[in-house]
């Protein structure tokens, strides 16, 4: 696997903007904030901060606060990995579905070491498409699935489920989406490959009867860098609850009204 470490300027954007905001005296924690309230605008960000638009502990109004795990390591960090997000989605399913029960608290799960584990992982499988001149770089999880059905210790389930990004939080909307996939398993913690061409990222959903708000959290991994989140690299992003997941995944894709006037 060549490294290739292309220039990321969003990436290198973000990490300027983050590094910006801490020297004016604002905590880490509310500098994400800022950045991920403003979608990665400094000058919103100052506005924000500087409007004492925080909580004691960071928080920015309308944006509740989140834990995030991150690493320099992304998929852009190898010239074979710039297409591999599908692939590696699929490697963060299966390596945490099969970590994971339901006594393991996730944040045990998901260290470092896994995030860095799954991106090779993915970049490695997706290598073994034999993608190459001529043939479309990106691929759909399903398409991954069919040609490598036994790459990834994951059980499939449900099939392939449409849905609407757009203001209506209809039944096809994506919080209903996921609502709809969570409240389908019984059993335990269920994993949700998320595709908005040409981006898949993966989500984590924990049982809908578990109680104990230690191991409920709802996860995002994306091995995408993003200003949003002032993310340089691949990250986890841990959420209270759904509400809260699907207010991240609204920054990652935005919505887009399809009606009339």
């Amino acid at each position: 696997m060549n490294t290739n470490n292309p220039p990321q300027k969003d990436s290198q954007q973000c990490t300027e903007n983050l590094q910006t905001l801490i020297s004016m005296g604002f905590s880490s924690e509310q500098c994400r904030h800022a950045l991920a309230a403003s979608k990665g605008d400094l000058n919103v960000s100052i506005n924000l901060l500087l409007r004492g638009e925080s909580s004691g502990e960071g928080e920015i109004q309308g944006f509740e606060s989140s834990t995030m795990i991150q690493i320099e390591l992304s998929q852009y960090s190898f010239s074979e990995g710039s297409s591999a997000c599908s692939s590696i989605s699929l490697a963060f399913a299966s390596a945490f579905l099969n970590a994971i029960d339901q006594t393991t608290s996730c944040n045990d799960v998901i260290t470092s070491s896994f995030l860095q584990a799954s991106v090779l992982s993915g970049i490695e499988k997706y290598q073994m498409l034999g993608v190459g001149e001529g043939i479309p770089q990106h691929k759909s999880p399903e398409e991954i699935l069919n040609a490598l059905p036994d790459a990834f210790a994951v059980q499939t389930c449900g099939g392939v489920r449409q849905g609407v990004l757009t203001s209506d939080e209809g039944p096809l909307g994506l919080k209903q989406t996921l609502s709809s996939c969570r409240d389908s398993n019984d059993i335990g913690w269920m994993a949700v490959v998320l595709t908005k061409p040409p981006e898949t990222v993966c989500v984590c959903l924990p049982p809908k009867t578990e109680t104990n708000s230690v191991l409920k959290n709802y996860i995002l991994l994306d091995s995408h860098p993003r200003h949003q989140f002032a993310s340089y690299g691949c990250y986890a992003m841990f959420h209270s609850s759904l509400d809260h997941l699907n207010q991240s995944l609204k920054l990652l894709f935005p919505q887009t009204d399809v009606g009339g006037s």
